[in-house]
């Protein structure tokens, strides 16, 4: 039987740093706000009375990512957005990492082929859900 509590984020992690790869903000040309919407759909789960209501997303700040970065486990109170095939078929996906069942690191990934529809809201929408995943049952 699974563990309805694996996606919660560890209550006691506090703060949760979110760190968007650079290359995100070159990625899709039509969409140059990428990382504002990777922001919006993340942040907005912050203050929600659910589950691990003192997790708070912050940081969003832009940086460059080696390709182990990219391949392996941020610390412990980090998300990393990387541009990396999520090798899923999908145009995103994510890897939790947990400790005593519960989240305490990820690594959310964007393919980095194709293009973006620039009148829909992909990045929004996925760190969203991507943030739902690890808060709600």
């Amino acid at each position: 039987m699974s563990n309805p509590l694996r996606n919660f984020w560890n209550a006691t992690i506090g703060s949760v740093t979110v760190e968007i790869d650079q290359m995100i903000a070159t990625q899709y040309l039509s969409v140059p706000d990428a990382a504002a919407r990777i922001e919006a759909g993340q942040r907005g789960w912050n203050g929600q009375d659910l589950c691990a209501t003192n997790v708070t997303f912050i940081g969003f700040g832009l940086r460059a990512f080696t390709e182990t970065e990219k391949t392996s486990q941020p610390p412990n109170g980090k998300v990393y957005w990387v541009v990396k095939d999520p090798q899923n078929g999908s145009y995103a996906g994510i890897v939790s990492y947990f400790s005593n069942n519960r989240v305490v690191a990820a690594r959310a990934m964007v393919h980095p082929g194709g293009t973006m529809d620039p009148t829909s809201d992909p990045l929004h929408l996925q760190s969203s859900r991507f943030t739902r995943n690890w808060t709600l049952i």
